[in-house]
């Protein structure tokens, strides 16, 4: 404990920086600096006190026995002397020890090993204790300048600073050692630390560009050279082992990938053992889960957990970026943030929410395993959750962190298939988008473009505006986009919350959190490089309105807004009270769709590759035949005659066989597993097996050979839930309800039929549909 101590004349400086420190850290950074505070001792209390006071009497007549907690290890609480024990010249050292001890029995013997208040705060060499004694001086220069003997520095005695022993040692027959160096203080050290690191990057012969502190890009951010030597990643434990760096991961600034890199990579490789076994490999899934939650939350370094979050980014960052999880998170800039060189570390109740929606994306089968997964969406959501109430209740300036960390626990829980749960979290992600304004940002961009290639109605726009805000105020609780790719990664955030909401309310036919009508964030570009890109202010509502059509320029991110959503209101036609879900509106939709499909991109692979490349596109048609689908039911529904109640009724048929055939196509192209694929798809084909086993049966009796034909269709669909998102348990769940609606047993477990226009049974039990 001497190197941890500090001299009498510096212990009110001591103090103050003391103060500052725990201003300046909070309690995750604590945490993150392994400092802990002891419990303060309450047994034996009584019993400690009567000691003391034995102790203090026979001080004075004779050696004093150590007290029964002599071998207890020093605490902080040490560094004050202990009241009421009296500091005269009659009384020996060692009694006070003692009398300490006995009035708080955690203060003893220094501790073997302590942790540092900070770990790069450089402390004093222990190995002074061992110095020759410096020249003698009086008792009042000695201690002006710190020079208390380092027994009584230890103790945190009076020291009488005399030659060639003290007061005190000389009464304990100790050797009395003085340190020639005179120890800084603590606030000393601090600013001694900061102008090193000052002078280093000042000095620095490789200038970092300057990347913003959001978390999501739609090109990712400029990165820096890639450096010759490895990149450190102290979060994920790649020290020693790799010398990974960016250029390794084949990203170019915008973050797109030249080639896909082997999934083993040197971290990896580092990992494993010689015979290619993972340190997880055989471990029980809870075990995995418990493992990851220390390596994030209780930096635990270079143990096992460490390894899997190393391994789970890596297998992140060499995917392709046509995935949902992608256009949530840019990988380059992740990549950046970990390794320290783009914007503030992120946020730990984001890292715990992601490792569970990347595992199903590793090629190792432990972590791949859904039971695995599962148990990893269990642990991590709990303390994932607490750190983001405890950050939104602190002001943590990471918000943006914290809209993806709900959104991806909401991805994780519905993969388990926990669909409630999940929609709890998307309600929360929703609530967060409002609050941090993302779901308002028309024209922002516009502020990054020069004055002169503004819209020429943005003056008219602005006066509107600044009148409307008299009225009522607007505010958020983040501060507003600093640059143009800012307002990129803002738009792409606010847009993949999105569809994650719209996936929920088709699956579920509930309404979604997100208006459209409300939104006024313009639909996701490719990039944002040009003016004419930052200047676009396209909202869904115009697409949804005929106010804009669909282009062959769309991206996928927003070819898939737009299917999404054309079969979220689609599915609401169905729902919605028959004066607001007209068949103008039905015929209206009906044009959109039309229009939407003549500009998507075909699905034509050649290989089994491109076809799991290409299934993003794919998907995108099978969305839009189910849209085709309930459209036609409606129509259905509202045709005035039954010639043209049969009509609409073919023409939903041909709309489900068509996205029947689309699974049919990527299984001839070589995709068995329906790899190229997310866990939207399962809730389409559910969506589509289900409608068309129900005009089966009413078909039945009139046109039993094409019954069964849409029974053969049926049979498809429940083929593929069942084999895609083989890694989550939603495929069970999907496989299952699909399976019951085919054996006309549509039972749902804790749900009930909703009674509304309908005859119900008010005795009615959970899952009786």
């Amino acid at each position: 404990m001497a190197e941890h101590m500090f001299d009498n004349e510096n212990n009110e400086e001591d103090r103050a920086a003391s103060a500052a420190l725990s201003t300046l850290f909070n309690h995750e950074q604590v945490q993150a600096y392994g400092i802990e505070l002891g419990p303060f001792p309450t047994e034996g209390a009584s019993e400690d006190v009567a000691a003391a006071a034995s102790l203090v009497e026979a001080s004075a007549s004779g050696p004093v026995t150590p007290g029964p907690h002599a071998d207890k290890p020093e605490t902080l609480a040490s560094a004050s002397p202990a009241v009421g024990v009296p500091m005269d010249a009659d009384v020996d050292a060692d009694a006070h020890v003692d009398a300490d001890t006995a009035l708080d029995p955690s203060l003893a013997e220094p501790m073997d090993e302590m942790p540092p208040p900070l770990e790069s705060i450089p402390l004093p060499n222990p190995e002074s204790a061992q110095r020759p004694k410096r020249p003698g001086t009086s008792r009042q220069h000695m201690l002006t300048r710190g020079g208390a003997c380092e027994f009584c520095k230890r103790r945190k005695l009076k020291c009488t600073a005399e030659m060639p022993q003290c007061a005190a040692c000389r009464r304990s027959n100790r050797e009395c050692v003085y340190s020639q160096k005179k120890q800084r203080s603590r606030m000393k050290l601090l600013e001694d630390k900061v102008n090193e690191l000052e002078n280093r990057l000042a000095t620095s012969p490789t200038p970092r560009q300057e990347v913003h502190e959001g978390l999501f890009t739609a090109q990712g951010p400029q990165l820096p050279e890639a450096p010759s030597a490895g990149v450190e990643l102290a979060f994920l434990g790649l020290r020693e082992h790799s010398s990974l760096t960016l250029a390794d991961m084949t990203l170019t600034p915008g973050g797109k990938h030249h080639e896909e890199p082997d999934l083993m990579t040197l971290a990896d490789a580092a990992a494993a053992d010689t015979d290619g076994r993972m340190p997880w490999d055989g471990l029980e899934p809870q075990v995995i889960a418990d493992e990851i939650v220390k390596a994030i939350i209780g930096h635990d370094r270079g143990g096992v957990g460490e390894k899997i979050c190393a391994h789970l980014i890596q297998v992140f960052i060499s995917q392709s970026d046509a995935k949902l999880v992608h256009w949530l998170i840019s990988p380059s800039y992740l990549w950046a943030r970990l390794t320290g060189r783009g914007g503030s570390q992120p946020h730990p109740a984001f890292l715990l929410a992601l490792m569970p929606v990347l595992m199903p994306y590793s090629p190792n089968p432990t972590l791949s395993h859904h039971k695995t997964i599962s148990a990893v969406s269990d642990t991590v959501c709990v303390p994932s959750r607490a750190l983001e109430q405890q950050a939104l209740s602190t002001l943590d300036p990471r918000v943006l962190d914290l809209v993806c960390a709900a959104t991806l626990r909401s991805l994780a829980l519905a993969g388990g298939g926990r669909f409630v749960d999940g929609w709890n979290e998307n309600s929360t992600a929703c609530s967060l988008l409002w609050a941090t304004g993302l779901g308002k940002l028309s024209g922002v961009g516009e502020m990054f473009v020069a004055p002169e290639k503004r819209p020429a109605d943005r003056a008219m726009r602005l006066d509107r505006e600044h009148r409307s805000r008299l009225v009522r105020a607007k505010g958020q609780i983040v501060p507003p986009p600093s640059d143009a790719q800012d307002v990129a990664e803002r738009i792409r955030l606010f847009w993949s919350v999105w569809i994650n909401d719209c996936a929920n309310g088709i699956s579920w036919n509930w309404p979604c959190d997100i208006s459209v009508e409300e939104t006024t964030t313009p639909l996701p570009r490719d990039s944002y490089d040009t003016d004419e890109d930052l200047t676009d202010n396209t909202t869904l509502h115009d697409f949804l309105t005929e106010r804009v059509h669909s282009s062959p320029t769309d991206g996928k991110f927003t070819s898939r807004i737009k299917s999404l959503a054309l079969a979220y209101a689609a599915s609401r036609q169905l729902d919605r009270a028959p004066s607001v879900a007209t068949p103008d509106v039905t015929a209206r939709l009906l044009r959109i769709c039309r229009r939407h499909m003549a500009m998507m991109r075909p699905f034509a692979p050649t290989t089994p590759d491109e076809a799991k490349l290409q299934g993003g596109d794919n998907q995108d048609w099978m969305t839009m035949y189910a849209a085709l689908l309930l459209l036609y039911a409606k129509e259905e529904l509202d045709a005035p005659s039954p010639a043209e109640k049969t009509e609409a009724r073919d023409k939903m048929v041909e709309a489900g066989m068509n996205a029947t055939r689309c699974i049919q196509a990527a299984l001839d192209a070589g995709d068995t597993e329906m790899e190229g694929y997310d866990i939207v798809a399962p809730s389409i084909w559910f969506v589509v097996g289900r409608a068309l086993h129900h005009v089966a049966n009413r078909i039945e009796a009139s046109e039993p050979l094409r019954a069964a034909g849409l029974r053969d269709i049926v049979r498809v669909n429940v083929t593929a839930t069942g084999t895609c998102c083989k890694t989550l348990k939603l495929n069970d769940v999907y496989y299952q309800m699909m399976f019951n609606v085919s054996m006309d047993q549509e039972v749902m477990l804790g749900e009930y039929r909703r009674p509304d226009n309908s005859d119900f049974d008010p005795q009615q039990r959970a899952g009786q549909f």
